[in-house]
This record gives C-alpha cells, structure tokens and sequence, in this order.
C-alpha cells in the first residue's frame, strides 16, 4: 500500500516538473523573439 502511495506521489511530481519546464521554455521562447533582432545584428557585426 505504502509503495503504491509513494509511486503515485512520484508521478505527480514527475508532472509538475514537465510543466515548470515547459513554462520555462515558452517563457525563454518568448524573451528569444524579442532579442532576435538584437542579436541578429549582433551576428552581423
């Protein structure tokens, strides 16, 4: 029972941690778009 409990505990968090990264990501995403134009005319140079 206290297996079973645990390993439920562990996928739930499993979860969690799939979210915050993907947040994470589509936050970085969102801060790339707006240094793109910066940083292509960083390459430029």
């Amino acid at each position: 029972d206290e297996k079973e409990e645990q390993e439920e505990e562990e996928e739930e968090e499993e979860e969690e941690e799939e979210e915050e990264q993907h947040g994470i990501k589509a936050a970085y995403k969102t801060a790339e778009r707006g240094r793109v134009s910066s940083g292509a005319a960083r390459r430029q140079e």
